[in-house]
């Protein structure tokens, strides 16, 4: 395995990347976002993780790595690459196998939990703000 690299991606790609890892079987909704991080090893593409630009908030989605590639800290660079700007909220509607991933990260439950679901914000003082993971 060569090193891991976080770099930009297409929708498209971020969304193929799911669809072929079957990632709705985890409940990770497979649809468009602003912008699309991937995790590459060497070529191959082996996690994403999108983010959607709101008015009031930044919205994390879309969080999936290959299973193979699991326990790496590929997930978590692949939210702070994500998280580049002090002066916005950013929330995440989290599936359970990536609660403690957020979890460690500063996000703390916001809201009810549904059923697939929880709603998470980082908090304002987390080190993760204006960071971008290279």
């Amino acid at each position: 395995m060569s090193e891991i690299t976080i770099v930009p991606i297409t929708d498209e790609a971020g969304q193929a990347f799911l669809a072929r890892q079957r990632a709705d079987k985890d409940n990770v909704f497979i649809r468009p976002h602003d912008e699309w991080w991937g995790a590459f090893d060497g070529t191959k593409l082996v996690g994403v993780g999108g983010l959607d630009h709101k008015p009031k908030y930044e919205k994390l989605g879309a969080l999936f790595v290959d299973p193979d590639y699991r326990g790496r800290g590929i997930a978590k660079r692949l939210v702070e690459a994500r998280i580049t700007n002090r002066e916005r909220t950013y929330l995440a509607y989290v599936t359970r196998p990536s609660e403690p991933i957020y979890a460690k990260l500063g996000f703390a439950p916001e809201g009810k939990r549904t059923n697939v679901s929880q709603v998470v914000k980082l908090k304002p003082e987390m080190p993760y703000y204006g960071r971008r993971t290279p």
